[in-house]
């Protein structure tokens, strides 16, 4: 694989709806090449980010413009030590997306792929806590990123039928994971030990400002959640008008 290579992977969408776009990738696409090119009407132009690493995804989000809550996930990456892309649906919150492809194009590792996006009957991996029909489009957007079968296993340790190590002190995170906005803004999500681990263990959000201080109040209140299959939320700071949207998402599991 010559080091000059590149991967272009060119998405075309298919939709009746007014569909928007965000993208998230791991590092921040700061070790990619390559790109990907998205052409929706709901994007004032393409949509490119890169796509080769050795060992990292880009996650699209396309989300109806008038609620962002309804949305669908697509994970693509390459083949670890090659250039051939692989393209799946990562999950479904309400509109179904099926993909065409991959076609060669003309050019060095080019691709193309359709994608059709439909609505559907709340299709996804669990419930999507939000703001009803109607919510504003947001104007941040993030991905927290869960190890591949994270939710069940994490939803495992909330129910108190996954051990917890002693070791753990109770208050403590058990499993958490990250995801940071372009603002800054930060989210730490997981579940921490409670004081009969054996009978429950307690899911967080935590919402923090740049500077690691975590806000007041519960800007993301998942304290009547019992497990941890939601695919995002919809959530405001303190004193601010402006609208986040968190995705949850799984990593694929690594086929053998």
């Amino acid at each position: 694989m010559s080091s000059s290579s590149s991967l272009t992977c060119n998405f075309t969408i298919n939709s009746s709806l007014d569909i928007g776009v965000s993208f998230v990738s791991d590092d921040n696409g700061a070790n990619y090449g390559g790109q990907i090119t998205i052409f929706t009407p709901g994007t004032a132009g393409p949509v490119s980010t890169g796509l080769w690493d050795s060992d990292g995804n880009v996650f699209f989000t396309l989300y109806q413009s008038e609620n962002p809550a309804i949305n669908c996930v697509i994970n693509s990456g390459s083949t670890p030590g090659s250039w051939d892309p692989y393209i799946e649906v990562a999950q479904q919150n309400g509109l179904t997306c099926t993909i065409t492809g991959p076609v060669q194009q003309p050019g060095e590792n080019t691709f193309g792929y359709t994608l059709d996006v439909v609505p559907s009957a709340g299709v996804g991996q669990g419930t999507v806590s939000a703001q009803a029909a109607g919510s504003p489009t947001p104007q941040h957007v993030a991905r927290m990123l869960l190890p591949a079968g994270g939710k069940e296993a994490w939803t495992l340790i909330m129910q108190g039928n996954s051990p917890v190590p002693d070791e753990i002190s109770v208050g403590s995170p058990v499993v958490m994971a990250w995801a940071r906005f372009d603002d800054g803004t930060q989210v730490a999500g997981g579940v921490y030990k409670s004081d009969t681990p054996t009978d429950y263990n307690v899911k967080f959000m935590w919402v923090l400002d740049a500077a690691g201080n975590q806000y007041p109040g519960w800007p993301i209140d998942v304290s009547d959640h019992e497990d941890f299959l939601n695919n995002g939320y919809l959530f405001s700071l303190p004193d601010s008008d402006e609208v986040y949207l968190l995705n949850v998402v799984e990593r694929p599991w690594v086929k053998s």
